[in-house]
């Protein structure tokens, strides 16, 4: 259970900045583009988002910081 929770953190620490950029800045980025283009599919709008959120993550990973 140790090694779990360690593995967790380790994780969180290493990969943290991807996840709330796919989580936090896709559903923004998704639902500005719903408000903005209400007949798109929701679906497909929301993957995307969380794709280009991810992206941000990962910049923001490689580099060390956001801005």
């Amino acid at each position: 259970m140790q090694e779990l929770i360690e593995t967790v953190f380790a994780h969180s620490e290493n990969w943290g900045k991807v996840w709330f950029g796919m989580l936090f800045w896709g559903s923004v980025i998704g639902a500005g583009l719903l408000a903005l283009f209400p007949m798109l599919s929701p679906v497909v709008v929301y993957a995307g988002a969380a794709s280009v959120g991810a992206t941000i993550g990962l910049i923001g990973r490689a580099r060390g910081n956001w801005v």
